[in-house]
């Protein structure tokens, strides 16, 4: 049995709508620390951050169509994500810095 709850898609305020945009654009520039990473890593660690950006891109455009104010958090942890893998890379991988 369904109801009208499943039929009709729920309505989502202008607020959370334009939070979404906002964590969607806020993204971007987190693509140009993601873009200069070839600067200090190796080519396979390069494809495989842009890569990554790519997929947080992905999860940024799904959020926004499913919970908007979450798409906030999108750049948080990709810039986390990032600074975190340098950062290894560096430690460990004895990547140049």
């Amino acid at each position: 049995m369904t109801t009208d709850d499943d039929v009709v898609p729920k309505q989502r305020s202008v607020a959370a709508l334009i939070a979404g945009w906002i964590g969607l654009i806020a993204h971007l520039p987190v693509g140009i620390w993601y873009l200069s990473s070839g600067l200090v890593t190796p080519a396979w660690a390069y494809v495989l951050l842009l890569l990554v950006w790519l997929a947080f891109f992905g999860l940024a455009i799904y959020l926004l169509r499913t919970r908007p104010v979450y798409t906030l958090l999108v750049p948080v942890a990709a810039a986390a994500f990032w600074f975190a893998a340098i950062s290894a890379g560096e430690a460990w991988l004895g990547w140049t810095g």
